[in-house]
Protein backbone atom coordinates (compact mmCIF):
# COMPACT_ATOMS: atom_id res chain seq x y z
CA UNK A 1 0.00 0.00 0.00
CA UNK A 2 3.08 2.62 0.46
CA UNK A 3 4.00 1.98 -2.69
CA UNK A 4 0.43 2.76 -4.39
CA UNK A 5 -0.38 5.81 -2.28
CA UNK A 6 3.59 7.13 -3.11
CA UNK A 7 2.04 6.51 -6.99
CA UNK A 8 -1.58 8.65 -5.91
CA UNK A 9 0.32 11.16 -4.29
CA UNK A 10 2.29 11.68 -8.00
CA UNK A 11 -1.36 11.20 -9.49
CA UNK A 12 -2.81 13.87 -7.40
CA UNK A 13 0.11 16.64 -7.72
CA UNK A 14 2.10 15.93 -10.65
CA UNK A 15 -0.06 18.50 -12.77
CA UNK A 16 0.47 21.20 -10.14
CA UNK A 17 3.85 21.55 -11.37
CA UNK A 18 3.22 21.11 -14.83
CA UNK A 19 0.82 23.98 -14.38
CA UNK A 20 3.44 26.27 -12.52
CA UNK A 21 5.59 25.37 -15.34
CA UNK A 22 2.69 26.19 -17.99
CA UNK A 23 2.20 30.14 -16.69
CA UNK A 24 6.05 30.74 -15.90
CA UNK A 25 7.54 29.40 -19.15
CA UNK A 26 9.32 31.37 -20.52
CA UNK A 27 7.51 34.16 -17.96
CA UNK A 28 4.34 34.91 -16.36
CA UNK A 29 1.63 37.13 -17.47
CA UNK A 30 -0.90 36.64 -15.29
CA UNK A 31 0.59 35.86 -11.41
CA UNK A 32 -2.67 36.58 -9.78
CA UNK A 33 -4.72 34.21 -11.64
CA UNK A 34 -1.55 31.53 -11.21
CA UNK A 35 -1.21 31.99 -7.55
CA UNK A 36 -5.14 30.60 -7.61
CA UNK A 37 -5.33 28.42 -9.73
CA UNK A 38 -2.59 26.89 -8.63
CA UNK A 39 -3.41 26.73 -5.02
CA UNK A 40 -6.56 25.42 -6.14
CA UNK A 41 -5.55 22.29 -7.88
CA UNK A 42 -3.00 21.88 -4.52
CA UNK A 43 -5.69 21.74 -2.37
CA UNK A 44 -7.75 19.89 -4.20
CA UNK A 45 -5.19 17.25 -5.07
CA UNK A 46 -5.34 17.71 -1.02
CA UNK A 47 -8.65 16.53 -0.87
CA UNK A 48 -8.47 13.88 -3.31
CA UNK A 49 -5.64 11.72 -2.03
CA UNK A 50 -6.79 12.41 1.67
CA UNK A 51 -10.42 10.65 0.02
CA UNK A 52 -8.58 7.87 -1.71
CA UNK A 53 -6.04 6.79 1.29
CA UNK A 54 -9.38 6.84 3.15
CA UNK A 55 -11.50 4.51 1.02
CA UNK A 56 -8.94 2.00 0.17
CA UNK A 57 -7.33 2.00 4.14
CA UNK A 58 -8.90 -0.97 4.93
CA UNK A 59 -9.06 -2.72 1.77
CA UNK A 60 -7.72 -6.28 1.61
CA UNK A 61 -4.57 -6.41 -0.80
CA UNK A 62 -4.62 -8.46 -4.03
CA UNK A 63 -2.15 -9.87 -5.75
CA UNK A 64 -2.92 -9.03 -9.69
CA UNK A 65 -1.50 -11.71 -11.99
CA UNK A 66 -1.36 -9.28 -14.98
CA UNK A 67 0.28 -6.65 -14.10
CA UNK A 68 1.99 -8.63 -11.58
CA UNK A 69 2.27 -6.64 -8.69
CA UNK A 70 -0.20 -6.40 -5.32
CA UNK A 71 -3.52 -3.70 -6.05
CA UNK A 72 -5.99 -2.92 -3.02
CA UNK A 73 -7.85 -0.29 -4.57
CA UNK A 74 -11.81 -0.75 -6.32
CA UNK A 75 -12.07 1.84 -9.71
CA UNK A 76 -14.67 3.60 -8.17
CA UNK A 77 -11.93 4.47 -5.52
CA UNK A 78 -9.69 6.45 -7.66
CA UNK A 79 -12.28 8.38 -9.33
CA UNK A 80 -11.84 11.89 -8.05
CA UNK A 81 -8.07 11.46 -8.66
CA UNK A 82 -8.97 10.67 -12.38
CA UNK A 83 -11.14 13.67 -12.36
CA UNK A 84 -8.53 16.19 -10.91
CA UNK A 85 -6.22 14.83 -13.34
CA UNK A 86 -8.20 15.18 -16.31
CA UNK A 87 -9.26 19.05 -15.13
CA UNK A 88 -5.80 20.01 -14.40
CA UNK A 89 -4.87 18.52 -17.67
CA UNK A 90 -7.31 20.57 -19.57
CA UNK A 91 -6.66 23.58 -17.56
CA UNK A 92 -2.73 23.38 -18.75
CA UNK A 93 -3.85 22.78 -21.83
CA UNK A 94 -6.09 25.73 -22.04
CA UNK A 95 -3.02 28.44 -20.06
CA UNK A 96 -0.73 26.90 -22.90
CA UNK A 97 -2.90 27.99 -25.98
CA UNK A 98 -3.75 31.43 -24.47
CA UNK A 99 -0.67 32.43 -23.69
CA UNK A 100 0.35 30.98 -27.33
CA UNK A 101 -2.09 33.05 -29.10
CA UNK A 102 -1.59 35.93 -26.94
CA UNK A 103 2.42 36.55 -27.45
CA UNK A 104 2.08 36.01 -31.19
CA UNK A 105 -0.52 39.11 -31.32
CA UNK A 106 1.84 41.00 -29.51
CA UNK A 107 4.85 40.07 -31.71
CA UNK A 108 3.08 40.72 -34.95
CA UNK A 109 1.58 43.92 -33.38
CA UNK A 110 5.19 45.07 -32.75
CA UNK A 111 6.22 43.90 -35.86
CA UNK A 112 3.42 45.94 -38.06
CA UNK A 113 4.67 49.16 -35.99
CA UNK A 114 7.80 48.77 -37.31
CA UNK A 115 7.23 48.53 -40.51
CA UNK A 116 8.94 45.03 -40.75
CA UNK A 117 5.60 42.92 -41.58
CA UNK A 118 5.58 43.92 -45.67
CA UNK A 119 6.75 40.47 -46.29
CA UNK A 120 5.76 38.33 -43.53
CA UNK A 121 2.74 36.16 -44.42
CA UNK A 122 0.38 35.20 -41.49
CA UNK A 123 -1.92 32.47 -40.81
CA UNK A 124 -3.93 30.88 -38.05
CA UNK A 125 -1.58 27.56 -38.10
CA UNK A 126 1.66 30.38 -38.62
CA UNK A 127 3.18 31.44 -36.09
CA UNK A 128 6.73 33.76 -36.16
CA UNK A 129 7.61 34.14 -32.59
CA UNK A 130 9.82 31.65 -31.01
CA UNK A 131 8.36 32.03 -28.22
CA UNK A 132 5.00 30.96 -29.61
CA UNK A 133 6.12 28.18 -31.35
CA UNK A 134 7.61 26.58 -28.16
CA UNK A 135 3.94 27.34 -26.25
CA UNK A 136 2.57 25.62 -29.11
CA UNK A 137 4.83 22.26 -28.94
CA UNK A 138 3.75 21.93 -25.27
CA UNK A 139 0.53 22.41 -25.66
CA UNK A 140 0.61 19.52 -28.11
CA UNK A 141 2.25 17.52 -25.93
CA UNK A 142 -0.20 18.28 -22.74
CA UNK A 143 -3.17 17.59 -25.60
CA UNK A 144 -1.89 13.78 -25.68
CA UNK A 145 -1.16 13.32 -22.18
CA UNK A 146 -4.47 14.54 -21.80
CA UNK A 147 -5.90 12.22 -24.42
CA UNK A 148 -3.91 9.12 -22.52
CA UNK A 149 -4.71 10.39 -19.16
CA UNK A 150 -8.67 9.50 -20.06
CA UNK A 151 -7.61 6.00 -19.76
CA UNK A 152 -7.44 6.64 -16.03
CA UNK A 153 -11.50 7.73 -16.46
CA UNK A 154 -12.21 4.89 -18.42
CA UNK A 155 -10.43 2.61 -15.64
CA UNK A 156 -12.16 4.35 -12.89
CA UNK A 157 -15.93 3.80 -14.65
CA UNK A 158 -14.84 -0.03 -15.31
CA UNK A 159 -14.61 0.55 -18.89
CA UNK A 160 -11.36 -1.03 -19.22
CA UNK A 161 -9.28 -3.04 -17.24
CA UNK A 162 -6.71 -2.08 -14.71
CA UNK A 163 -3.73 -4.25 -16.62
CA UNK A 164 -5.18 -2.40 -19.93
CA UNK A 165 -5.11 1.05 -18.26
CA UNK A 166 -1.22 0.03 -16.52
CA UNK A 167 -0.23 -1.05 -20.04
CA UNK A 168 -1.47 2.52 -21.21
CA UNK A 169 -0.17 4.71 -18.41
CA UNK A 170 3.46 4.00 -18.40
CA UNK A 171 3.71 3.53 -22.39
CA UNK A 172 2.14 7.05 -22.40
CA UNK A 173 4.79 8.44 -19.37
CA UNK A 174 7.99 7.36 -21.45
CA UNK A 175 6.34 9.11 -24.51
CA UNK A 176 5.51 12.09 -22.64
CA UNK A 177 8.91 12.41 -20.68
CA UNK A 178 10.60 12.26 -24.41
CA UNK A 179 8.87 14.52 -25.66
CA UNK A 180 8.44 17.13 -22.76
CA UNK A 181 12.69 16.46 -22.89
CA UNK A 182 12.75 17.46 -26.78
CA UNK A 183 10.54 20.62 -26.60
CA UNK A 184 12.06 21.57 -23.83
CA UNK A 185 15.97 21.34 -25.40
CA UNK A 186 14.81 23.09 -28.58
CA UNK A 187 13.22 26.07 -27.63
CA UNK A 188 14.54 26.43 -23.25
CA UNK A 189 15.29 30.23 -23.01
CA UNK A 190 18.33 30.01 -20.30
CA UNK A 191 21.55 29.40 -21.75
CA UNK A 192 23.16 26.03 -22.52
CA UNK A 193 25.80 24.22 -24.83
CA UNK A 194 25.37 22.12 -27.74
CA UNK A 195 26.96 19.44 -25.84
CA UNK A 196 23.71 19.64 -22.94
CA UNK A 197 21.52 19.15 -25.90
CA UNK A 198 23.41 16.49 -27.75
CA UNK A 199 23.76 14.66 -25.00
CA UNK A 200 19.80 15.22 -23.39
CA UNK A 201 18.60 14.29 -27.05
CA UNK A 202 20.32 11.14 -27.62
CA UNK A 203 19.37 9.83 -24.22
CA UNK A 204 16.11 10.16 -24.29
CA UNK A 205 15.83 9.35 -27.78
CA UNK A 206 17.94 6.15 -26.57
CA UNK A 207 15.51 5.55 -23.29
CA UNK A 208 12.57 5.80 -25.29
CA UNK A 209 13.97 3.17 -27.79
CA UNK A 210 14.86 0.93 -25.22
CA UNK A 211 11.71 1.09 -23.29
CA UNK A 212 10.10 -0.03 -26.54
CA UNK A 213 12.66 -3.04 -26.90
CA UNK A 214 12.09 -4.08 -23.21
CA UNK A 215 8.23 -4.41 -23.98
CA UNK A 216 9.13 -6.76 -26.65
CA UNK A 217 11.52 -8.25 -24.99
CA UNK A 218 8.98 -9.60 -21.89
CA UNK A 219 6.45 -10.37 -24.63
CA UNK A 220 9.24 -12.60 -25.96
CA UNK A 221 9.59 -14.08 -22.84
CA UNK A 222 5.90 -14.81 -22.39
CA UNK A 223 5.58 -16.39 -25.08
CA UNK A 224 8.83 -18.55 -25.02
CA UNK A 225 7.36 -19.45 -21.07
CA UNK A 226 4.01 -20.41 -22.86
CA UNK A 227 5.53 -22.35 -25.62
CA UNK A 228 7.66 -24.38 -23.21
CA UNK A 229 4.49 -25.34 -21.38
CA UNK A 230 2.44 -25.61 -24.58
CA UNK A 231 4.98 -28.42 -25.51
CA UNK A 232 4.51 -30.00 -22.33
CA UNK A 233 0.63 -29.97 -22.71
CA UNK A 234 0.61 -31.72 -25.84
CA UNK A 235 2.17 -35.35 -23.36
CA UNK A 236 0.14 -34.53 -20.59
CA UNK A 237 -2.90 -34.46 -22.41
CA UNK A 238 -2.18 -38.17 -24.31
CA UNK A 239 -0.75 -39.30 -20.74
CA UNK A 240 -3.90 -38.41 -18.81
CA UNK A 241 -6.03 -39.74 -21.47
CA UNK A 242 -4.47 -42.89 -20.75
CA UNK A 243 -4.44 -42.27 -16.77
CA UNK A 244 -0.57 -42.71 -15.98
CA UNK A 245 0.45 -39.95 -13.63
CA UNK A 246 3.80 -41.56 -13.38
CA UNK A 247 5.91 -39.39 -15.90
CA UNK A 248 4.52 -35.97 -15.41
CA UNK A 249 7.08 -33.25 -16.16
CA UNK A 250 9.19 -32.40 -13.33
CA UNK A 251 7.73 -28.62 -13.02
CA UNK A 252 4.15 -30.02 -12.83
CA UNK A 253 2.79 -29.39 -9.29
CA UNK A 254 -0.47 -30.59 -9.36
CA UNK A 255 -3.31 -32.08 -11.89
CA UNK A 256 -7.39 -31.61 -10.89
CA UNK A 257 -9.92 -32.95 -12.46
CA UNK A 258 -13.29 -30.81 -12.49
CA UNK A 259 -16.46 -30.99 -14.68
CA UNK A 260 -16.89 -29.20 -18.32
CA UNK A 261 -20.25 -27.89 -17.45
CA UNK A 262 -21.32 -25.58 -14.75
CA UNK A 263 -19.34 -22.79 -15.63
CA UNK A 264 -15.81 -21.37 -15.53
CA UNK A 265 -16.35 -21.94 -10.74
CA UNK A 266 -17.26 -25.24 -9.73
CA UNK A 267 -17.54 -27.00 -6.14
CA UNK A 268 -16.22 -30.38 -7.27
CA UNK A 269 -12.13 -31.05 -7.62
CA UNK A 270 -10.73 -34.57 -8.11
CA UNK A 271 -6.92 -34.31 -7.24
CA UNK A 272 -5.13 -36.71 -9.80
CA UNK A 273 -1.66 -35.58 -9.77
CA UNK A 274 -0.27 -33.74 -6.67
CA UNK A 275 3.39 -32.37 -5.45
CA UNK A 276 3.04 -29.96 -3.35
CA UNK A 277 1.23 -29.62 0.08
CA UNK A 278 -1.11 -26.11 -0.65
CA UNK A 279 -3.48 -28.05 -3.21
CA UNK A 280 -6.74 -30.11 -1.91
CA UNK A 281 -9.77 -30.79 -3.96
CA UNK A 282 -11.43 -28.54 -0.92
CA UNK A 283 -8.92 -25.21 -1.54
CA UNK A 284 -9.61 -25.18 -5.36
CA UNK A 285 -13.12 -25.62 -4.41
CA UNK A 286 -12.94 -22.45 -2.07
CA UNK A 287 -10.61 -20.49 -4.62
CA UNK A 288 -13.55 -20.70 -7.19
CA UNK A 289 -16.03 -19.51 -5.16
CA UNK A 290 -13.91 -16.54 -3.81
CA UNK A 291 -12.86 -15.75 -7.33
CA UNK A 292 -16.33 -16.56 -8.44
CA UNK A 293 -17.44 -13.94 -5.83
CA UNK A 294 -14.92 -11.29 -7.19
CA UNK A 295 -15.91 -11.59 -10.75
CA UNK A 296 -19.84 -11.05 -9.71
CA UNK A 297 -18.87 -7.87 -7.60
CA UNK A 298 -16.99 -6.65 -10.55
CA UNK A 299 -19.70 -7.31 -13.45
CA UNK A 300 -22.39 -6.21 -11.19
CA UNK A 301 -20.62 -2.60 -11.11
CA UNK A 302 -20.20 -2.81 -14.56
CA UNK A 303 -23.42 -4.22 -16.28
CA UNK A 304 -25.30 -2.53 -13.75
CA UNK A 305 -27.64 -5.65 -13.22
CA UNK A 306 -28.29 -8.26 -10.15
CA UNK A 307 -26.05 -10.84 -9.16
CA UNK A 308 -28.99 -13.47 -10.00
CA UNK A 309 -29.19 -12.70 -13.52
CA UNK A 310 -25.07 -12.26 -14.03
CA UNK A 311 -25.11 -15.91 -12.27
CA UNK A 312 -27.79 -17.40 -13.98
CA UNK A 313 -25.54 -16.38 -17.46
CA UNK A 314 -22.21 -17.75 -15.74
CA UNK A 315 -23.52 -21.35 -15.25
CA UNK A 316 -24.27 -21.73 -18.80
CA UNK A 317 -21.17 -21.20 -19.93
CA UNK A 318 -19.89 -24.78 -21.12
CA UNK A 319 -16.15 -24.64 -20.68
CA UNK A 320 -15.98 -27.73 -22.66
CA UNK A 321 -16.74 -25.67 -25.92
CA UNK A 322 -14.29 -23.19 -25.05
CA UNK A 323 -11.34 -25.75 -24.46
CA UNK A 324 -11.83 -27.16 -28.09
CA UNK A 325 -12.56 -24.13 -29.78
CA UNK A 326 -10.37 -23.67 -32.44
CA UNK A 327 -8.89 -20.23 -30.51
CA UNK A 328 -8.12 -21.97 -27.88
CA UNK A 329 -6.80 -25.04 -29.66
CA UNK A 330 -4.12 -22.93 -31.46
CA UNK A 331 -0.48 -22.28 -30.84
CA UNK A 332 -1.00 -20.70 -27.45
CA UNK A 333 -3.45 -21.81 -24.91
CA UNK A 334 -4.91 -19.31 -22.35
CA UNK A 335 -2.58 -19.45 -18.92
CA UNK A 336 -4.71 -18.62 -16.08
CA UNK A 337 -3.84 -18.38 -11.99
CA UNK A 338 -4.75 -19.09 -8.99
CA UNK A 339 -3.77 -17.31 -5.68
CA UNK A 340 -5.14 -19.59 -2.55
CA UNK A 341 -3.69 -17.40 -0.18
CA UNK A 342 -2.92 -13.47 -1.08
CA UNK A 343 -0.38 -13.22 1.59
CA UNK A 344 1.57 -16.78 1.06
CA UNK A 345 3.56 -16.33 -2.35
CA UNK A 346 4.02 -20.11 -2.59
CA UNK A 347 0.74 -20.35 -2.68
CA UNK A 348 0.91 -18.85 -6.06
CA UNK A 349 0.25 -21.51 -9.31
CA UNK A 350 0.01 -21.04 -13.14
CA UNK A 351 -2.49 -22.83 -14.49
CA UNK A 352 -3.51 -24.37 -17.68
CA UNK A 353 -6.96 -26.37 -18.67
CA UNK A 354 -7.08 -29.18 -21.47
CA UNK A 355 -9.65 -31.39 -22.21
CA UNK A 356 -9.52 -34.79 -22.07
CA UNK A 357 -12.57 -37.48 -22.78
CA UNK A 358 -15.74 -35.21 -21.26
CA UNK A 359 -13.81 -33.34 -18.03
CA UNK A 360 -11.37 -30.58 -17.80
CA UNK A 361 -8.33 -31.14 -16.26
CA UNK A 362 -5.96 -28.42 -14.56
CA UNK A 363 -2.52 -28.34 -14.73
CA UNK A 364 -0.65 -26.48 -11.95
CA UNK A 365 2.82 -24.84 -12.16
CA UNK A 366 4.49 -22.64 -9.40
CA UNK A 367 4.55 -19.27 -9.70
CA UNK A 368 7.84 -18.50 -8.49
CA UNK A 369 9.48 -19.87 -11.15
CA UNK A 370 8.10 -18.01 -13.67
CA UNK A 371 7.92 -14.73 -10.95
CA UNK A 372 11.94 -15.34 -11.16
CA UNK A 373 12.28 -15.63 -14.40
CA UNK A 374 10.63 -12.06 -15.14
CA UNK A 375 12.63 -10.57 -12.31
CA UNK A 376 15.90 -12.05 -14.22
CA UNK A 377 15.30 -10.41 -17.39
CA UNK A 378 14.06 -6.75 -15.84
CA UNK A 379 17.05 -6.89 -13.80
CA UNK A 380 19.26 -6.89 -16.99
CA UNK A 381 17.05 -4.84 -18.70
CA UNK A 382 17.50 -2.15 -15.60
CA UNK A 383 21.31 -2.76 -15.84
CA UNK A 384 21.51 -2.69 -19.37
CA UNK A 385 19.49 0.86 -19.34
CA UNK A 386 21.43 2.05 -16.33
CA UNK A 387 25.06 1.55 -18.40
CA UNK A 388 23.40 2.69 -21.64
CA UNK A 389 22.58 6.18 -19.70
CA UNK A 390 26.32 6.26 -18.05
CA UNK A 391 28.21 5.42 -21.43
CA UNK A 392 25.75 8.39 -22.49
CA UNK A 393 26.82 10.57 -19.98
CA UNK A 394 30.33 9.80 -19.35
CA UNK A 395 31.33 8.39 -23.15
CA UNK A 396 29.21 10.33 -25.37
CA UNK A 397 31.42 13.58 -24.79
CA UNK A 398 34.72 11.98 -25.22
CA UNK A 399 33.62 10.65 -28.24
CA UNK A 400 32.26 13.92 -29.44
CA UNK A 401 35.51 15.80 -28.07
CA UNK A 402 37.70 14.93 -31.18
CA UNK A 403 35.36 15.62 -34.08
CA UNK A 404 32.49 17.74 -32.95
CA UNK A 405 33.67 19.79 -29.43
CA UNK A 406 37.12 20.94 -30.10
CA UNK A 407 36.07 22.39 -33.71
CA UNK A 408 32.96 23.81 -31.63
CA UNK A 409 35.49 25.01 -28.94
CA UNK A 410 38.18 26.55 -31.54
CA UNK A 411 35.62 28.67 -33.02
CA UNK A 412 33.69 29.53 -30.04
CA UNK A 413 37.13 31.06 -28.86
CA UNK A 414 37.79 32.98 -31.91
CA UNK A 415 34.47 34.34 -31.60
CA UNK A 416 34.86 35.27 -28.47
CA UNK A 417 38.16 37.33 -29.61
CA UNK A 418 36.97 39.13 -31.86
CA UNK A 419 34.52 40.20 -29.60
CA UNK A 420 36.97 41.60 -27.68
CA UNK A 421 38.17 43.25 -29.91
CA UNK A 422 41.76 41.11 -31.70
CA UNK A 423 41.35 40.67 -35.18
CA UNK A 424 44.58 38.33 -35.89
CA UNK A 425 42.75 35.10 -34.81
CA UNK A 426 42.68 32.02 -37.42
CA UNK A 427 40.79 28.80 -36.51
CA UNK A 428 42.68 25.53 -37.37
CA UNK A 429 40.57 23.45 -39.87
CA UNK A 430 40.83 19.98 -39.43
CA UNK A 431 38.10 18.48 -40.48
CA UNK A 432 36.31 19.55 -43.66
CA UNK A 433 32.74 19.41 -42.86
CA UNK A 434 29.94 21.57 -41.91
CA UNK A 435 31.78 23.16 -38.82
CA UNK A 436 35.39 22.70 -40.88
CA UNK A 437 33.21 25.18 -43.37
CA UNK A 438 32.09 27.54 -40.80
CA UNK A 439 35.58 28.04 -39.92
CA UNK A 440 36.96 29.01 -42.93
CA UNK A 441 33.83 31.76 -43.37
CA UNK A 442 35.08 32.66 -40.26
CA UNK A 443 38.64 33.02 -41.34
CA UNK A 444 37.85 34.88 -44.30
CA UNK A 445 35.51 37.14 -42.69
CA UNK A 446 38.11 37.85 -40.12
CA UNK A 447 40.76 38.76 -42.47
CA UNK A 448 38.46 40.92 -44.67
CA UNK A 449 37.75 42.97 -41.50
CA UNK A 450 41.51 42.78 -40.18
CA UNK A 451 42.20 44.27 -44.25
CA UNK A 452 39.96 47.32 -43.85
CA UNK A 453 41.52 48.01 -40.06
CA UNK A 454 44.64 47.86 -41.46
CA UNK A 455 43.78 50.25 -44.23
CA UNK A 456 41.57 52.77 -41.72
CA UNK A 457 44.77 52.70 -39.50
CA UNK A 458 47.16 53.58 -42.73
CA UNK A 459 44.65 56.69 -42.76
CA UNK A 460 44.60 57.72 -39.66
CA UNK A 461 48.48 57.17 -39.24
CA UNK A 462 48.84 59.63 -42.60
CA UNK A 463 46.67 61.69 -42.01
CA UNK A 464 48.25 64.40 -40.85
CA UNK A 465 50.98 64.44 -43.61
CA UNK A 466 48.11 63.96 -46.14
CA UNK A 467 46.54 67.24 -44.60
CA UNK A 468 49.75 69.30 -44.92
CA UNK A 469 50.30 68.19 -48.53
CA UNK A 470 46.81 69.39 -48.96
CA UNK A 471 47.62 72.40 -47.37
CA UNK A 472 50.82 73.13 -49.07
CA UNK A 473 49.14 72.46 -52.37
CA UNK A 474 46.33 74.74 -51.63
CA UNK A 475 48.57 77.51 -50.50
CA UNK A 476 50.42 77.33 -54.15
CA UNK A 477 46.93 77.53 -55.73
CA UNK A 478 46.40 80.25 -53.65
CA UNK A 479 49.46 82.42 -54.63
CA UNK A 480 49.30 81.65 -58.21
CA UNK A 481 45.90 82.77 -58.31
CA UNK A 482 46.90 85.78 -56.21
CA UNK A 483 49.88 86.45 -58.87
CA UNK A 484 47.74 86.43 -61.34
CA UNK A 485 45.05 88.90 -60.08
CA UNK A 486 48.05 91.22 -59.65
CA UNK A 487 49.03 91.01 -63.06
CA UNK A 488 45.49 91.31 -63.80
CA UNK A 489 45.16 94.13 -61.91
CA UNK A 490 48.27 95.92 -63.68
CA UNK A 491 46.84 95.28 -67.10
CA UNK A 492 43.48 97.05 -66.04
CA UNK A 493 45.73 99.94 -64.87
CA UNK A 494 48.15 100.31 -68.09
CA UNK A 495 44.52 99.77 -70.38
CA UNK A 496 43.49 102.90 -68.66
CA UNK A 497 45.63 105.19 -68.75
CA UNK A 498 45.46 104.36 -72.61
CA UNK A 499 42.15 104.64 -72.97
CA UNK A 500 41.31 107.93 -70.83
CA UNK A 501 42.69 110.41 -73.26
CA UNK A 502 41.08 108.82 -76.15
CA UNK A 503 37.89 108.96 -74.66
CA UNK A 504 37.74 112.55 -73.75
CA UNK A 505 35.26 114.49 -76.18
CA UNK A 506 35.76 117.85 -75.34
CA UNK A 507 38.67 120.00 -75.52
CA UNK A 508 39.13 122.67 -72.33
CA UNK A 509 41.07 125.35 -74.95
CA UNK A 510 39.42 128.38 -76.24
CA UNK A 511 41.25 128.34 -79.26
CA UNK A 512 40.91 124.56 -80.09
CA UNK A 513 37.26 123.10 -81.55
CA UNK A 514 36.90 119.15 -82.33
CA UNK A 515 34.32 118.29 -84.25
CA UNK A 516 32.25 115.09 -83.99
Amino acid sequence: KPASYLIAIYTAFSNVFLLYFAYHFPRNYRRRESRLTVTIFTIAGIIVYALYVYNTYSEPVVYNFETQFFEFQKPAAARPLSLVLILSSLWTLIVLTRKSISIEREYRRNLRESGNAANRPFGVFRLHSKEARALRAFAAAVLAMTLFSSSYVLYTTNRISWADFQLILTSATIVQFFVYTIIYLNNSPQPTTFMVKLVGVSLVTVLLVLGIVNRFTYEGNESRYDQRRLAELHEIREEVEESDYSTMPPAVRYIAKRPAAGGPFVENYEIMFLKTDHISADSLASNDEYMESRYLSHQQIRDNRSIDEILSDLRKIDYSEYFTSPEYQGRHPRRLYRSLTPDDSSTYFIRYVIKAGDSLYEIGYDYAPYLMSVHTTAGRMIYFMLLTTVILFVLFPFFYHGGLVNPLNRLLAGVTKVNEGEYDVEVEVQVEDEIGYLSHSFNTMVESIRDARARLQDYADHLEEKVKDRTAELRKTLEQVQNLKIQQDGDYFLTSLLIDPLGRTAVESPDLTVEA
